[in-house]
């Protein structure tokens, strides 16, 4: 029967169906259950959770039926309680709301005492009426939501949607910054890293195999897999004879091939190989996600995935510190391994992980001891702290008897269109510089060309991970095919984007151009690739030997991780180049 949620009592058995809301905190009554937790902790990947688990109220169900014995009621629950601080933080007046507060309190009687006083004294009445028409607190009551509105349509203009004036009335004073990770640094949505083949099948073919069956799943990283597999070109076929089995992975036809994708211990029955055990141990350490392949029944290979940083995070949170704020902190309810990696890569001070909802609004009220908080998410998880956090300015002539009542009136208005004019400054913007559109094709051109290259400089870690492995000649064939790509390619690249996009973007950059940073890893990439097109050029043509390959291992390492982080940084640059073609956006 189907009942309310506030209508469960503890002891309740409740069935979950597939795509739904746990309604209540319940124990898991058996077998497994996949839950989507991203309303809780902000964290998109699945989970789950076996006999006996708790699964808290707000979870939704991402894979087949399941049933929990209620252990809360509805108004006990998880999710409720998450209700319960936003609304509890909604309460509080805002500081505006306050300061009128205070106001009033000797407002009213100080007017009432001037207007007596003046009347008493001159024993003329029409005094006090003026009193208490020029003592209209408009200025106080117009300027400031007009001042607020105006600052909000400003913000508007530039994609950010406030809601009330609190926010704006504080945020001048920030001085802590508390950011979430997915969603917020990071894009929130998965990207394929890197394909891994093993036992020496062939890497784009684990691809396109993967990728067509995924073309049906319903899993959250198949739209990633399938659109990197397009990106490379792959030929996707449609699959037959699929079955999806929620949480644990998808099998189906591909081209006569019977194809397996999801979890290592699901797709194969077989002993992990040494690739896949690397493969599992890599994202454990890198805070990444991995889906094996089989194929006929052989583990084939492993698609690795992550969320990518923004590229404006960095450029972000140098702002911030150059604009008053002390202190920049990642609060999070990933992992620890994973939100580390993240803070370092992002510049923050420091890093809470594992963090739940209350948690968070913990580590908001303790930052709150340290100054004006402003707290920054993306999901439900983080409204409790986003609610708690931090975010969101006189008189005299008429009891000396110099202004009559009508005069006093219109003085008033004259005050109040100064008030109002003078609050409509927070609208101005200025003058839009004519658009450039061909900045923002050269972006496009350069991003575009990174995103071809992408696979070819992870083949760089790749053939170091593996050149101890290949026989000598092979290994000199892959090293030749390197030395190609990175001197016929690479090295181009790197020198036009030094010749055409960094004066641009010093141009446009102001106070926050890095292109100082860009030139000095530019003259490292070059210099590496000589290195490495020298190493190769003086192999035998038997191929490298024994002695070789710690110098060839160390330079196409070294490269790799240089050509990972300054991609990462122009593809930050490049925001400034889109901001100047699109005025309206910057």
């Amino acid at each position: 029967m189907e009942v309310a949620a506030e209508d469960v009592v503890v002891g309740d058995v409740v069935l979950v169906r597939p795509g739904e809301q746990v309604p209540v905190d319940g124990m898991l009554l058996a077998g497994r259950a996949v839950v989507d937790e991203s309303t809780l902790t902000g964290e998109s990947r699945p989970v789950e959770r076996r006999q006996a688990d708790r699964i808290a109220s707000g979870a939704l169900n991402a894979g087949g039926p399941f049933e929990v014995r209620a252990v809360a009621t509805e108004a006990d629950s998880t999710y409720r309680g998450l209700v319960r601080l936003v609304e509890q933080a909604q309460a509080e007046r805002p500081p505006f709301a306050r300061l009128a507060d205070r106001v009033a309190v000797w407002f009213v009687p100080f007017t009432l005492l001037v207007a007596g006083g003046a009347w008493w004294l001159s024993g003329d009445p029409i005094r006090a009426l003026a009193v208490m028409v020029v003592a209209t607190p408009c200025p106080l009551l117009l300027a400031t939501p007009i001042a607020i509105t105006s600052g909000m349509s400003r913000l508007a203009r530039r994609g950010v949607v406030t809601k009330g004036g609190g926010a704006l009335e504080l945020l001048a004073r920030a001085e802590v910054v508390l950011l979430d990770k997915t969603g917020t640094v990071t894009a929130g949505r998965p990207r394929v890293l890197d394909v891994e083949p093993f036992g020496g099948s062939d890497q784009d073919e684990v691809l396109r195999l993967a990728a067509s069956l995924d073309q049906v799943s319903a899993h959250v990283f198949a739209p990633a897999i399938v659109q990197h597999a397009l990106q490379a070109g792959a030929q996707l076929a449609l699959p037959q004879e699929v079955s999806e089995t929620p949480g644990m992975g998808i099998a189906g036809q591909v081209d006569g091939y019977p194809v397996r994708v999801g979890r290592a211990a699901w797709v194969t029955n077989g002993p992990l190989p040494p690739g896949a055990r690397a493969v599992q141990r890599r994202t454990a350490v890198e805070g990444s996600s991995s889906v094996f392949v089989a194929i006929d029944g052989v583990l084939a290979g492993a698609i690795l995935l992550e969320d990518p940083l923004r590229p404006e995070a960095v450029r972000t949170i140098a702002g911030l510190r150059r604009r008053g704020v002390r202190h920049v902190a990642l609060v999070t309810g990933d992992r620890v391994e994973a939100a580390e990696l993240v803070g370092r890569a992002v510049g923050v001070d420091g890093v809470l992980a594992e963090r739940t909802p209350k948690d968070k609004v913990d580590a908001v009220a303790d930052a709150q001891r340290d100054g004006i908080v402003v707290m920054v998410g993306d999901g439900v998880n983080d409204a409790p702290a986003l609610a708690h956090a931090d975010l969101g300015v006189a008189m005299g002539f008429a009891a000396a008897g110099l202004l009559a009542p009508v005069a006093g009136a219109l003085v008033q208005e004259a005050i109040d269109v100064l008030a109002i004019v003078s609050a409509l400054r927070a609208l101005r913007i200025s003058r839009p510089a004519r658009p450039r559109p061909e900045l923002a094709a050269l972006a496009d051109r350069l991003r575009s060309e990174h995103l071809r290259m992408r696979p070819r400089i992870d083949e760089l870690r790749r053939l170091a991970d593996e050149l101890d492995q290949l026989p000598p000649p092979d290994a000199l064939a892959r090293l030749r095919a390197v030395d190609r790509f990175v001197e016929g390619a690479l090295v181009p690249h790197e020198l036009a984007e030094e010749a055409e996009a960094l004066p641009l973007v010093a141009g446009t950059a102001g106070a926050d151009d890095p292109t100082g940073a860009l030139r000095h890893t530019h003259r490292e990439i070059v210099r590496l690739s000589r290195l490495l097109h020298t190493a190769v050029r003086a192999l035998d043509t038997c191929g490298p030997t024994g002695e070789d390959l710690p110098e060839l291992r160390r330079l196409l390492y070294g490269l790799h991780a240089v050509l990972r982080l300054h991609n990462a940084q122009e593809e930050e640059a490049y925001g400034h180049l889109d901001h100047a073609a699109d005025p309206v956006r910057a």
